[in-house]
């Protein structure tokens, strides 16, 4: 997988982002249980719940530190 740019979870157009995954995840919530193209629905579920974690920092990024000479 190759690293993602950073996404500043702190930022309005983040928040607008956020916002919309969860309403979108509640939707498909909603859909997969009232049994309605329930495979797509996991597929949807999973999809956006990928997009929430690019603001989640990797376990596996490098650590950034300063080197003062």
């Amino acid at each position: 997988m190759t690293p993602m740019a950073k996404v500043d979870k702190h930022s309005d157009t983040w928040q607008a982002v956020s916002d919309f995954v969860a309403s979108e995840r509640q939707d498909a919530i909603e859909l997969l249980i009232a049994d309605r193209e329930s495979e797509q629905q996991r597929g949807r579920i999973a999809q956006l719940d990928a997009l929430l974690r690019l603001a989640t920092p990797s376990k596996d990024a490098p650590l950034v530190t300063d080197t003062y000479q």
